[in-house]
C-alpha cells in the first residue's frame, strides 16, 4: 500500500536527497535522461493494477506481521500507538518493496531475521528523526547515529543482497533494473533504495496511525481475528480521502536533531 510516493519525489529537491542521502547527483547530466526513465517507473508501478496488487501485497504482509505480534492465547498486551505503528509499518512495508529472505518463513523467535529487523526498525527511526534537519541542510557528518543508522539500511539493500531476496515489488526489481545500467556504484545505488524506502514507510506510518486511531475498543480487543487489517485498510481509505498532502514528509515537535 503506498500513497503518492511520485508525489513525494517530485516536490523533494534533487540536491536536498542528493546531500542527505549521498547517493549520485541525478540532475548531473551523466545521470538525468537516465534518471527520467528511472523516476517515470513510479507513475507505471503506483497505479492502476500494478497497484492494486501492491495493496494486496502490502494487506497480506499486514496480516502476517501482525499475527506474529500477537500474544500467547488470551494475555492483553498493551503499546503506545506510535511504537505499535513504528513496528507493524516498518516490517509489513519493507516486506512489501523489498521482499523476503530466505528465513523469513521460520523468523519467529531470535532468529538471525527477526534480530536485523528490530535492528532495521530502529536505524530507521533515528534516521527518521534527523531528516528534517539533514534536509534543512545540516551535514550528515555533524549527525553521527543518522549517519551510521543510514549506511546500516543501505548495507542491507545492496543489489547482491536484494537478488537473494523473493517476492521484490516490480517497483524495486524495474529501479534495481534500471540502476544497473547506470554508471553507479553500489553503494550508490543502495543509498537510493533508503530513499523509496523512507519516502513510501514515512507516508504510510502517518496514515496507519491516524486510521488505527478510527478503530474502536472492540476492534482491538478482537486483534487475534483475520479481519484486523482489512478493518484497518478500510478506515486507512477513508482517512486517505480526507489527507490529500500524506506524501509530505511530517515531523513532530518531539523529533530531536541527531
Amino acid at each position: 500500500m503506498v500513497y503518492n510516493i511520485s508525489i513525494y519525489l517530485s516536490h523533494t529537491h534533487t540536491h536536498t536527497h542528493t546531500q542527505v542521502f549521498s547517493h549520485a547527483d541525478f540532475s548531473s547530466p551523466l545521470f538525468s535522461e537516465s534518471y527520467r526513465e528511472v523516476h517515470s517507473i513510479f507513475r507505471q508501478t503506483l497505479q492502476g493494477t500494478s497497484l492494486q496488487q501492491l495493496n494486496k501485497t502490502m494487506l497480506g504482509n499486514l496480516q502476517v506481521v501482525l499475527e506474529r505480534g500477537l500474544p500467547y492465547e488470551h494475555d492483553w498486551l498493551e503499546e503506545g500507538l506510535q511504537s505499535f505503528t513504528n513496528r507493524i509499518m516498518f516490517e509489513a512495508g519493507f516486506l512489501t518493496l523489498f521482499g523476503k529472505d530466505a528465513g523469513f518463513v521460520h523468523a519467529d523467535g531470535m532468529s538471525d531475521t527477526r534480530i536485523w529487523m528490530q535492528k532495521a526498525v530502529q536505524d530507521f527511526l533515528v534516521f527518521d528523526r534527523a531528516f528534517p534537519v539533514l534536509a534543512a541542510g545540516v551535514p550528515i557528518g555533524l549527525c553521527a547515529q543518522a549517519w551510521q543508522a543510514r549506511d546500516a539500511l543501505a548495507e542491507e539493500l545492496l543489489h547482491d543482497k536484494l537478488h537473494r531476496r523473493k517476492c521484490i515489488s516490480d517497483l524495486i526489481q524495474r529501479r534495481m533494473d534500471a540502476f544497473d545500467h547506470m554508471h553507479l556504484d553500489e553503494t550508490g545505488k543502495a543509498r537510493t533504495h533508503v530513499f523509496a524506502l523512507l519516502s513510501a514507510i514515512s507516508c504510510r506510518k502517518q496514515l496507519f496511525a491516524i486510521s488505527s486511531c478510527c478503530l474502536t475498543d472492540s476492534h482491538l480487543k478482537h486483534a487475534h481475528k483475520p479481519h484486523l487489517a482489512q478493518r484497518i485498510f478500510r478506515s486507512a481509505a477513508h482517512v486517505q480521502s480526507a489527507r490529500t498532502h500524506t506524501e509530505r514528509h511530517i515531523s513532530d515537535g518531539a523529533r530531536t536533531p541527531c
